[in-house]
């Protein structure tokens, strides 16, 4: 399988900032062209709200393989979706935030505002009700607060400062490389690419 490391995601994010959506207004990106393209999702993205869209983007562009020189982009879509504790794309509504954010609570990925660390994904609003989120790319050592990376701010991508006692329902952690899994999985718990069943209706 793949390899994802915070850092280089982190590091991804800062070199997106000022990337405007295009024409502007139009909620179209080149996060969504990215997801559609790699498949992560029953149907085209490009074109909604894009905050849960940059960050899958994020993650699909920094998944990598050293050790096998067959590794494509389809094995990097299935990883992707194994690092963010994410269903088969037919089933996968992460793009609206507050399933992202459930399926990292369901995975117990998920983390509160004593305990965040860079590189997790950050979700505001009430606990599922979830309206936007973010990628954590700097915090002072009290965690009094963060930086955040974050899509479709004013139309385009912003570094954020957010004080931690905004509306934050919490805060998910990806299945990073140099981070134990918060699950307790090990990476052996992968499941196979199986045959993608009819996609259902996005639940409300």
């Amino acid at each position: 399988m793949g390899n994802l490391h915070k850092s280089d995601l982190i590091e991804w994010c800062k070199a997106q900032e000022g990337t405007e959506e295009h024409p502007m207004g139009s909620n179209r990106t080149i996060y969504g062209e990215i997801v559609d393209r790699a498949g992560l999702f029953a149907g085209d993205k490009n074109g909604i709200a894009w905050c849960g869209t940059y960050c899958e983007a994020g993650v699909f562009e920094n998944v990598y393989s050293d050790t096998n020189p067959d590794y494509d982009d389809n094995d990097r879509k299935w990883d992707t979706l194994f690092f963010l504790y994410q269903p088969a794309p037919s089933q996968n509504y992460a793009c609206a935030c507050k399933w992202g954010a459930r399926y990292f609570r369901d995975a117990g990925a998920w983390h509160g505002k004593d305990d965040f660390e860079e590189g997790d994904v950050v979700f505001f609003g009430d606990e599922g009700d979830e309206y936007h989120q973010g990628i954590v790319i700097g915090r002072p050592d009290d965690r009094c607060g963060f930086y955040s990376s974050e899509g479709n701010h004013n139309n385009r991508v912003e570094t954020v400062w957010h004080g931690i006692d905004e509306n934050i329902s919490g805060f998910g952690r990806p299945r990073y490389d140099d981070e134990d899994d918060a699950s307790g999985h090990d990476d052996d718990s992968k499941p196979e690419p199986q045959p993608e069943p009819t996609p259902a209706p996005e639940p409300v």
